[in-house]
């Protein structure tokens, strides 16, 4: 017999009971046993409808319903043809689809009061020598078939409770019977060859259900809970989960009405879960819900719950309002909540609303009779508001209510639990009650499976490390990720795995106790065992410790695994919204040096954050090839990052002692007998001799910048020592005439001055000779000197050297903290006594630390230092006034080219005042302009021109950076880092997607604001948005148009006899091309407008901006909520443009919108159409000549420029800038 999945919500792989129920044509009364089912006390069954094909369109009906009634434990099959054989074929694919312990079969007409299973399934599970058991039968009020024998007629196929193994055994998993009673017979070959029953009299089994409205729930009270949906997709599936609970009520038929604003995302969610799904856009949201009560109205309810989709309820509070909804109330409603913060993980009890507003009832749980709603005319809520909708429908309801009850939770024991998350309007500071413990709260009235999807809501992250030796990389490694995590295990070993002794770590580890977040834990291995076995003993004890401290989540480093910390938050979000069991990341692999990286790739993975649970353990058996001992199961998703998302630097080759490495590492055993082989050819390694590793095939060495800031080499005793009998000692020269003609010395270090090299002392002499017997070494002096801020200095180092190697001299100028480099330079100091120097300007440090480091140095080489002034020039604001300010714009990816419009905006009014360049790291498929693009396009980096913008990034005095990414000390993208020096004014230029946190429903998929505001501030100056709607309040920022050169252009819109309407999308999905562009116009075409569609895409820039000139109405976009580059560009000929601008983008502008010339429209089909067919009947010439008269008067280069000029010049000048460029802009726009 071959039939049809249709239908699979189950996700059970081994249930207890499978129900098989068969089906033809009688759909009402299958819904009346479907409900029957859902009201079982004993959950842990799946249902199994098959259909005996009947026609196509009732089998769509019954699968309509299935999805409408599952709770999660329903599969329909459709046979492909008719039998038509008293439901024999049906029950048969139905019995060997069933993966139940036990089964029974259900005929459409039948069903089971909720009890029904208990008895039977405890039987069978208490007496494995019983076959089935069976209950007594109710019909039309009396008791029937409750023969403790069965016998003909005298048991029903909906009574017994089997064995599943019985068919296997008896009947070869079929049904052998082709006759009216094959139910009977089925149950006496049973009897017949032995098998056991046992009989439970209680009339459990309703046959016939017509009989019994109460039963299927037609004498229920019909409650539909409306919500609402905009993100937060991962909390709302705990109220899904809450949801089919209360649908388990006997006393309420309960409904879900959701409203949602996100297109296909929210509608799947909806309709997969059986929820019925409404869209309307998310903004005003009173307009929204009132939508969702409006369609409540058609479903003909006694009431309507109103409960966020954040809100979770328990099952009591049902019952506290079931009296009163039998009484007839019009309001219910609730004085008190309990809220959980998914950031913080904390929880409070909420007493409810104090001063006028006592016993006044929170919004979640509010419960509206029919009545009530009537008399408000289904609208409770003001239209245009998007807060304070819980006293706005108090206001507009009070007046109609007669019967009322407000109930305190406390009191009845009963829970609503609003769940906080960093999307939330509100926040939990907004609310003060009694701290308690989330899980406490939540395990009173949720599922163990509801509570485990809750608690993944937040993540409590523990990063384990296992150390033995490499200790010098750990603090760098801890700093990446140390704002990230919840807590630092240390589990850290004195005695390797192979016996070896480290006393040294013992002083090291003392530096971590008792700081916050950190755990320590002494392992003491196992040397009976392998090194592997060792590994993964660590690594559970990690596990172990991390449950102890509450995480659900843990990472497993080594000391020389560093992450990239913008890169590591961003994937921490992308795990919490996709709520992935386990996750991997690529890694790069570095040899010798932190700037020696081995490309490409590793072919393995590296575990990242996974899922930490009670049964998680470390295992060999995971999805991904990655290193045995740090495998996790069991797991049931597991995502890999790509490489441009995350990646791991695995420092595995810098080390302090390689041979110490080596030797004590699990891996030691795959090197065997190499080991002093790779030593020796390590300590020789040239680069630039050879780029390749023998022992690492098919990867070869290429130089990349320090990312992290690592210490390049490791100096102590036995590398550096002083050799006062140098030949060198009788050639000190005085440099008094060289420095004759300098204003003034500020710090002046002589030869007979004590000077630190790291942590060496050298007295008199200064001569550095390199004596140990690894090459490439490099020993250094530095010292802490006062400073003038905003100062230029000129750093003079005199002295010679004497080496065999080609080893060289770099100045350097470092923060106090000694962490970043703001300048340096390098020099090849020659045998014949000279001066080298460095220029800088001091900024804003009143302390820095001037040094040398002798780079390159080599077993014999001496380096004589006589003397280190500092020279004091003149002040910033001198040079300002006089000479050319160095503005640098920085961004990754200028997408639409904006950025270098800016630039080019400010070399046409600023004259010679400002020199700017454009720097850009990625290039654009467009060939947007760029002074500098750092990658090639086939994505390799062009190394010259990557130090010639560090360069100009390092001279500017002022940083400007375009883009949605926070500014950090090492800034950039795929590879491409710079160094930013901290300490210059900083300008941020907001104005794309990922900052934005409004976008229109159709925008799936997309990752919205991925940073905190806050984040975004930090290190910057001024903050710019390019578009109103990005101007947040709280982000303390201005609003600046975007530039183009429109005064250079005329106006040449014509008409025509055939109209063009032109859309140029960058992403249709984005732009909304598909879901309302075209659909408009397929509506228009309807009504018979006649123009043509030019949709512009895959062509070069120059190419768009062509075939832009042939349109006589541009179309924008509906989706984002204001107009962008594309629109600027149309509107530059006097095209008449069109686009979507959202009410917050109005209100934030700040009345600078009063005057444009954009076309607005509601971002609908229906809005869409009415906008062009109004345009189309408008007089186009007037549209167009007044498009060109405000984009030449808002966002031309004359205009920006001046903008940005006036920002400039305060932002260097004068610390209060931010008041005298708000009145510029307003001066000037």
């Amino acid at each position: 017999m071959d039939y049809k999945i249709l239908y699979d919500s189950n996700n059970k792989i081994n249930p207890i009971v499978s129900i098989v129920t068969t089906v033809y044509d009688r759909i009402s009364c299958l819904k009346d046993c479907i409900k029957s089912v859902k009201n079982l006390s004993f959950t842990d069954y799946e249902h199994i409808v098959v259909a005996d094909s009947p026609p196509e369109e009732l089998a769509k009906k019954i699968k309509n319903l299935i999805k409408q009634e599952d709770v999660g434990s329903m599969k329909f099959v459709n046979l492909t043809k008719r039998y038509n054989n008293w439901g024999i074929a049906p029950a048969t694919i139905g019995l060997q689809l069933a993966r139940g312990k036990y089964i029974c079969f259900l005929s459409d007409d039948n069903g089971y009061n909720p009890d029904h299973l208990d008895d039977l399934v405890e039987i069978l599970e208490k007496n494995p020598d019983i076959g089935f058991a069976y209950s007594s039968c109710k019909y039309a009020g009396r008791k029937i078939l409750n023969s403790p024998i069965p016998k003909l007629l005298n048991i029903d196929l909906g009574q017994p409770l089997f064995r599943k193994d019985l068919f296997n055994i008896y009947l070869r998993n079929t049904i052998p019977f082709n006759n009216l009673c094959w139910d009977w017979y089925m149950i006496e070959a049973f009897i017949k060859r032995g098998v056991r029953w046992q009989h439970v009299d209680k009339e459990s089994f309703i046959f016939k259900l017509d009989k019994y409205p109460q039963i299927n729930g037609r004498f229920k009270i019909k409650l539909i809970i409306l919500t609402t949906l905009w993100k937060r997709h991962h909390i709302f599936k705990s109220f899904i989960n809450r949801s089919k609970e209360l649908k388990k009520n006997n006393n309420f038929d309960i409904e879900i009405v959701a409203v949602g604003s996100e297109g296909d995302i929210t509608k799947e969610i909806c309709e997969t879960n059986c929820i019925h799904y409404l869209e309307f856009k998310n903004n005003p949201l009173g307009k929204k819900w009132n939508y969702g009560l409006n369609a409540c109205k058609k479903m003909k309810p006694d009431y309507v719950m109103i409960l966020g989709s954040d809100d979770l309820i328990s099952n009591n509070l049902l019952e506290a309002y079931l009296p009163y909804c039998q009484k007839g109330y019009d309001f219910l409603g609730v004085m008190d909540a309990y809220f959980f913060d998914t950031v913080s993980n904390q929880c409070i009890y909420w007493s409810g609303y104090t001063n006028h507003r006592v016993e006044e009832s929170i919004g979640a749980g509010r419960l509206l009779s029919h009545k009530l709603l009537d008399k408000s005319n289904w609208k409770i809520w003001d239209d245009n508001l998007n807060n304070c909708l819980d006293r706005s429908m108090m206001t507009l309801i009070n007046k109609n209510i007669q019967k009322k009850e407000i109930i305190s939770l406390k009191k009845i024991g009963a829970y609503i639990v609003d769940i906080k998350s960093k999307f939330n309007m509100g926040k939990l500071t907004d609310f003060k009650g009694k701290s308690l413990s989330y899980i406490s709260v939540l395990s009173k009235f949720v599922k163990p499976y509801e509570l485990e999807n809750i608690k993944s809501l937040s993540m409590n992250l523990s990063a384990i490390y296992t150390i033995y030796n490499g200790v010098e990389l750990l603090n760098g490694s801890i700093d990446q990720i140390y704002d990230h995590v919840n807590s630092i295990i240390i589990i850290w070993q004195k005695i390797s795995n192979y016996g070896k002794l480290n006393q040294e770590i013992v002083s090291f580890i003392k530096q971590y106790e008792g700081k916050d977040k950190f755990h320590l834990y002494e392992y003491k291995p196992d040397l009976r065992i392998t090194a592997k076995r060792n590994e993964i003993k660590k690594h559970s004890v990690g596990l172990d410790i991390a449950r102890t401290k509450g995480s659900n989540y843990f990472l497993i480093m080594a000391t020389d695994e560093y992450y990239d910390s913008q890169q590591f938050a961003r994937a921490k979000d992308y795990i919490l919204e996709n709520n992935f069991d386990a996750t991997t990341c690529k890694m790069y692999t570095y040899y010798k040096k932190p700037t020696y990286r081995l490309e490409p790739i590793e072919r393995y993975e590296v575990p990242f954050i996974c899922k930490l649970r009670p049964d998680t353990k470390i295992t060999s058996k995971f999805p991904v090839y990655v290193d045995s001992a740090r495998g996790v199961g069991p797991i049931n998703t597991c995502h890999s990052f790509a490489a441009s998302q995350l990646m791991m630097h695995h420092f595995s080759h810098v080390r302090k002692d390689i041979s110490d490495k080596l030797n004590n590492a699990a891996s030691k055993v795959n090197w065997k007998n190499k080991i002093h082989e790779y030593i020796r050819y390590f300590n020789e390694f040239d680069i630039n001799k050879n780029n390749t590793v023998p022992f690492y095939k098919g990867h070869r060495l290429v130089e990349v910048e320090n990312k992290f800031n690592i210490e390049t080499d490791y100096i102590s005793k036995k590398n550096m020592v002083v050799n006062e009998n140098s030949e060198f000692e009788n050639r000190k020269k005085t440099t008094a005439s060289q420095n004759q003609n300098h204003t003034s010395i500020i710090n002046d270090i002589k030869s007979n001055q004590t000077v630190k090299i790291n942590n060496l002392i050298l007295n008199g002499k200064n001569i550095i000779q390199v004596t140990n017997s690894q090459n490439n070494s490099t020993p250094g002096i530095k010292k802490l000197i006062n400073l003038n801020p905003h100062t230029n200095y000129t750093l003079n180092v005199s002295g010679f050297k004497k080496c065999k190697s080609g080893g060289y001299v770099k100045l350097w100028i470092g923060d106090i903290k000694g962490k970043n480099i703001v300048w340096d330079s390098s020099y090849q100091l020659n045998e014949k006594y000279e001066t080298i120097k460095l220029d800088f300007n001091s900024n804003d440090y009143k302390k820095l630390y001037i040094g040398i480091l002798f780079c390159k140095c080599k077993k014999g080489d001496q380096f004589y230092i006589h003397s280190m002034t500092l020279i004091k020039k003149n002040s910033t604001i001198d040079r300002h006034i006089n000479k050319l300010i160095k503005i640098v714009l920085i961004s990754v990816n200028d997408f639409a080219g904006s950025g270098y419009r800016i630039a080019e905006a400010i070399r046409k009014t600023s004259g010679d005042k400002y020199d700017i360049k454009f720097i850009k790291i990625v290039p654009h498929k467009f060939n947007y302009k760029y002074d500098i693009c750092v990658l090639k396009k086939n994505g390799q980096i062009d190394k010259k021109l990557w130090l010639q913008a560090q360069q100009i990034i390092n001279e500017a005095d002022i940083l400007h950076f375009k883009g949605d990414d926070p500014i950090t000390h090492n800034y950039g993208f795929h590879g491409v880092n710079f160094k930013i020096p901290m300490n210059k004014p900083k300008i941020l230029t907001v104005g794309g997607s990922a900052f934005r946190r409004h976008l229109h429903p159709s925008m799936k998929g997309l990752s919205i604001a991925k940073y905190s505001l806050e984040r975004m501030k930090k290190y910057t100056d001024l903050r710019i948005a390019f578009t109103p709607d990005l101007n947040y309040p709280e982000f303390d920022s201005i609003f600046v148009p975007q530039a183009i050169n429109s005064k250079i252009l005329k106006n040449i819109w014509k008409p025509r006899e055939i109209p063009i309407i032109g859309h140029s999308p960058s992403s249709r999905r984005k732009k909304g091309t598909d879901s309302v562009f075209l659909p408009a116009l397929k509506k228009l075409k309807k009504k018979g407008y006649k123009f043509n569609v030019k949709i512009i895409e895959g062509v070069s820039h120059r190419e768009c901006l062509s075939q832009k000139r042939d349109c006589t109405i541009f179309w924008d976009q509906c989706n984002v909520g204001f107009y962008g580059n594309s629109a600027i560009e149309a509107a530059q000929y006097g095209i008449p443009t069109m686009s979507y601008i959202s009410e917050i983008a109005i209100r934030q502008a700040g009345g600078k919108l009063n005057d444009i010339a954009i076309i607005n429209f509601e971002p609908t089909v229906d809005g869409c159409s009415n906008a062009i067919e109004k345009m189309l009947n408008s007089d186009l010439h007037l549209i167009s000549k007044n498009t060109k008269e405000w984009v030449d008067s808002y966002h031309s280069y004359e205009i920006i420029g001046k903008i940005y000029e006036k920002i400039y010049s305060n932002l260097l000048i004068d610390n209060r800038f931010k008041k005298s460029i708000t009145n510029c802009l307003e001066q000037v726009v």
